[in-house]
């Protein structure tokens, strides 16, 4: 499953029903310390396809966040989040001058399977 959440929801928290495919609504939530980032990949136990076979045992439902972003804030906006987030010690190595490395991102080159393995093992439960 696909969801986009705003900034906000990142940050504070979802709640949110869906209709499941065996026509149940279900409601899934975070916990209230956690804080979801783009393209975060988390799992519910159960909440699967279920298994070939045995129709009373289901998978995994993987959930894909995207979150999105303002385009702008107001300088209200600017002055509330900076307040809230701003961490003197972190702009203090952030903008180290002497600092000259840079790293770029790498689109993954491995195979599906591998893939799918390393997902599974950064995956978070949801309760």
């Amino acid at each position: 499953m696909e969801r986009d959440i705003s900034l906000y929801e990142a940050l504070a928290g979802i709640k949110f029903d869906f209709v499941h495919l065996d026509g149940r609504v279900v409601q899934v939530s975070t916990p209230p310390s956690k804080i979801i980032g783009h393209g975060e990949t988390m799992c519910v136990d159960e909440l699967g396809m279920p298994f070939f076979g045995r129709s009373y045992k289901f998978g995994s439902l993987f959930i894909l966040f995207s979150v999105t972003f303002p385009q702008t804030l107001t300088k209200a906006q600017r002055k509330t989040v900076k307040e809230s987030l701003h961490d003197k010690a972190q702009e203090a190595i952030r903008c180290d001058p002497s600092v000259k490395q840079e790293y770029k991102l790498k689109a993954y080159q491995g195979t599906e399977q591998e893939l799918l393995s390393r997902l599974r093992k950064r995956c978070t439960i949801l309760y």
